[in-house]
């Protein structure tokens, strides 16, 4: 049977299924791995420069093939209906070819740690349900064609896909230098080690890769890393975002971010630079809508009443416990947004956890925010926006008063050279 346009492009989402699969899952490969392999072979340097090219690029020629595969979805519907083409053959390939390029996918992304297994295994349980019954129907005679709300599935499916193969390429538009992660030998934990990490540690089993690598990703929810890479993919172009001083983030263990807050935009921000998640302490009243306390809930925020004092004690010990358990906190020790020059009103709650956390200051400066969304604006505008890590500061050795006081001032010193700017910050 020869078959027609629309059926040709359904046939060929399907073979690029395999495609797709091979780009995600291969190995990214070392500098030294690469010569080691090349010694002897004509044109070494171009093949090895090919090579460099698919290691830091792969996730971008994996994105490539998916949406090209998604959109022949939609092109050989198009022209089935438009050339009046529709046929047994296409009616029963299309939802078949759709669940293969999904279910493959996500598959895919569980084995590169970037999904839960969880939500894997019922979203192709689930495929493979309705294939049955599809075949069930089929041996009697009935043809059961896809809905408008099969349509939408796929389209929400092929968003959330997209996003989460992005998750480590956006990383590194974010500002990390991509030439340095084309020649490390590890996926996730050579984007964010410190640059003192050594050759031998380059060499370490996989199992080591598999736990530096969860260290640098904790799990933060589905929702959480959604909503980063949401983030980053309109920042980049809208704010020219740009990260710098990631290497100077450790990889594992608490710590208590600290910066100037001149924005709304700023939480999003500094979410979006870091890799690892960032749990802010927000005022209360942002809970006091319906829709608001949903989302900050699902984000991990945590509520502080306005004004501190007694009343923030609850969120403070509640903020203990996530550093205790290795988790990161951000906090805006101004307790709101102020105008550039407002510094004089500084809460000690970063101070006091960072001491009774045994957590470092993690000092961030925030470039151009105020001017992307300043006070009074409803939505922000375009301006470019940088963010700036600097190096931690690590907590006393004693909880003692006068450890407590000490940390105090140090938030004040790192928050007026963050306004002065630093010799660290962004320029």
């Amino acid at each position: 049977m020869r078959l027609n346009l629309p059926n040709t492009l359904t046939v060929l989402r399907i073979f690029l299924v395999p495609l797709l699969v091979v780009v995600l899952l291969t190995p990214p490969m070392t500098t030294s791995r690469i010569a080691a392999r090349l010694q002897g072979v004509s044109y070494a340097g171009w093949i090895a420069d090919a090579v460099l090219w698919f290691s830091t690029w792969r996730e971008i020629v994996g994105v490539a093939i998916f949406l090209t595969a998604a959109a022949t979805d939609w092109l050989d519907g198009f022209l089935a209906r438009r050339r009046n083409e529709v046929t047994t053959l296409g009616i029963l390939l299309d939802p078949i070819a759709d669940k293969l390029l999904t279910s493959s996918a996500f598959i895919s992304l569980v084995e590169l740690q970037l999904a839960p297994a969880w939500m894997v295994v019922v979203i192709v349980g689930r495929e493979f349900a309705i294939s049955g019954i599809r075949s069930v129907a089929a041996t009697r005679g009935i043809l059961i064609p896809a809905s408008i709300w099969g349509k939408f599935k796929t389209t929400s499916q092929i968003v959330a896909i997209t996003l989460m193969i992005l998750t480590n390429t956006l990383d590194r538009w974010g500002g990390t230098d991509p030439s340095a992660c084309s020649r490390s030998g590890s996926r996730s934990s050579s984007r964010w080690d410190p640059p003192s990490t050594t050759s031998s540690s380059s060499s370490a089993p996989s199992s080591s890769r598999s736990r530096a690598r969860t260290a640098a990703r904790p799990e933060a929810g589905m929702f959480y890393g959604t909503v980063r890479a949401a983030f980053r993919c309109v920042a980049l172009p809208y704010f020219r975002f740009r990260v710098r001083g990631v290497p100077r983030l450790p990889v594992s263990g608490p710590g208590v971010v600290v910066a100037l807050h001149r924005s709304w935009l700023d939480p999003a921000a500094v979410g979006a630079a870091f890799p690892r998640p960032v749990r802010f302490l927000i005022m209360d009243r942002v809970y006091q809508k319906r829709w608001a306390r949903w989302f900050y809930v699902r984000m991990g925020a945590i509520p502080v009443p306005a004004g501190g004092g007694k009343g923030a004690a609850p969120a403070l010990r509640a903020a203990l416990r996530r550093l205790r358990a290795g988790e990161l906190i951000g906090v805006f020790p101004e307790g709101g947004v102020r105008a550039d020059g407002e510094t004089d009103v500084v809460f000690p709650g970063a101070a006091m956890l960072s001491v009774r956390g045994r957590a470092p200051i993690i000092p961030v400066a925030i470039r151009g925010s105020g001017a992307a969304w300043p006070r009074g604006c409803k939505l922000p505008r375009p301006a470019a926006v940088s963010v700036e890590i600097g190096t931690p500061i690590p907590p006393p050795d004693a909880d003692t008063p006068a450890a407590t006081e000490e940390m105090i001032r140090t938030v004040r010193r790192v928050l007026r050279e963050t306004g002065e700017g630093a010799a660290w910050m962004p320029r």
